[in-house]
Order: structure tokens, then C-alpha cells, then sequence
């Protein structure tokens, strides 16, 4: 063995009673030998090939021209077929290579690494894609290249914003629209997306909840004075949520 000279002699007696406990034996321990080497060892075909050369180089003294002609000869056939096996191998993984690529890729939000509590069941794809659109718009004076520009596109299209994000602009704009009871509605709406009430005189603050980070903290009139006050808020809520250009 190569680096690590290791020598036992077995013979039939004692435990081994016959040839065929023999060459259990002596196959039970060329396997733990060569479990015990670096992994820098030869394999078994490196093996092979190693002692084959060293006993033509011990025999080429004793050979004739032609018989030394005929040694090499076969050591290049040897090499040839060897260089083959590995063609054919390398051939293999590429083909492999080639079909996985064939396989379509999904938009996985699991696939990427984060932990940050969302303001709705949805919001970090919604915000994703609202970035990749940003890169789009930007993409010549960013420099993006052509595919990552094709690979945007195709997930822009195949994905659409969630759910739970047209339902709350829903429910926003429903409790906008009662200016007597939308002090009342508002605060109740946005308890469930992580705010608490901290009451003062002309109007009710709505702090976010801290692990909501980039949440601004919401100032609500009590008694709105007219539509357009109405829409400024809503405006106001929007923008504090970061929702109003998703």
C-alpha cells in the first residue's frame, strides 16, 4: 500500500480451516487495510496499473526489442481504454447537466433566508416583487444584464401581489368613508396588523409593534373635517404601513 507498508501472512490452520475461509479472511482484511488509508491513496484500477508497470520495468532487462515494443503497446492500449472509460463518464454528467436545465425553476419564497414577522400573510413576496420591478425600471442605467433583466420579467409575470394586501386597501378604504364613527374603525382595523392605541386630545397615536421594522408610528384624527381630510389620512396610513406603491 501506498505511504503505509503493511504486511500479514495467513495460512490455512486455527481459525481458517479450509481455502475458502482463506480468502475470506484475506478479503475481509485488504478491505479494513484499505479503509484505514489516507484518501490520498490509489483506488483498486490506480493499484492495478501501478504494480503491472513496476513489474514490466523489473522484466525489461530480461526482454528482447520486440518484446519491450509489445509492452509498451499494450500500456498505450490500456491508457486508450482508460481514456475512454472517462469520456464516456464526463459525456454522461454533462448530458446530465443539460436535462436538469431543462427542469423550470418556481418562484420559492422559502428559498430565501430571512426572519421578520410580516404586517399580512404575503407581504415579503409583495415587497420583492415591488423591488425587482424598481430594478426593472432602473435596469440600462444600472447596467443590469439581459438575463437577469428576462429572468425578472418572467417572475413579475408569473407571480401577482397577495390577497391579503387588496383586502386590507379594502377594508382601509371602507372605514374611510363614515367620518363620524372613522377614529373608531381605523384603530380597530390597524390593532390587527400589529398597532396599539395611545390616546391623546384632538387625535389617537397608533405606535407599531417593534418587531415591525420601517413601520412609521400613525397620527389619527378624531373628527376628520371633510372628504379631503378623509383621503389625506388614508394617504397618511399608506405610507406609514409602506403599502401605498406595492
Amino acid at each position: 500500500m501506498p505511504q503505509a507498508p503493511i504486511g500479514k501472512k495467513f495460512y490455512i490452520g486455527g481459525a481458517i480451516k479450509d481455502s475458502f475461509e482463506l480468502c475470506k479472511w484475506l478479503s475481509g482484511y485488504c478491505i479494513a487495510a484499505r479503509s484505514r488509508l489516507p484518501s490520498k491513496g490509489w483506488d483498486w484500477t490506480e493499484l492495478q496499473e501501478q504494480a503491472l508497470r513496476r513489474q514490466r520495468e523489473r522484466d525489461r532487462n530480461s526482454l528482447s526489442v520486440r518484446e519491450t515494443e509489445e509492452l509498451y503497446e499494450q500500456e498505450i492500449d490500456t491508457l486508450k481504454e482508460r481514456i475512454k472509460e472517462l469520456e464516456i463518464a464526463n459525456a454522461a454528467i454533462s448530458t446530465s447537466t443539460v436535462r436538469n436545465s431543462d427542469y423550470k425553476s418556481q418562484w420559492d419564497q422559502d428559498s430565501f433566508s430571512m426572519s421578520i414577522p410580516e404586517i399580512y400573510t404575503g407581504e415579503i413576496s409583495d415587497r420583492i416583487q415591488f423591488l425587482i420591478d424598481c430594478g426593472l425600471q432602473q435596469a440600462e442605467a444600472l447596467g443590469i444584464d439581459e438575463r437577469t433583466i428576462a429572468v425578472a420579467k418572467t417572475l413579475l409575470q408569473h407571480n401577482s401581489k397577495s390577497a391579503e394586501l387588496k383586502e386590507l386597501r379594502e377594508q382601509l378604504g371602507k372605514v374611510i368613508t363614515n367620518p363620524k364613527r372613522y377614529s373608531k374603525d381605523v384603530v380597530k382595523l390597524l390593532e390587527k396588523y400589529g398597532y396599539s392605541k395611545k390616546a391623546e386630545k384632538t387625535h389617537v397615536r397608533l405606535e407599531p409593534d417593534p418587531n415591525l421594522e420601517g413601520v412609521s408610528t400613525l397620527t389619527i384624527v378624531k373628527t376628520p373635517s371633510d372628504h379631503r381630510s378623509l383621503k389625506n389620512q388614508r394617504s397618511h396610513i399608506e405610507n406609514g404601513l409602506g403599502i401605498s406603491k406595492l
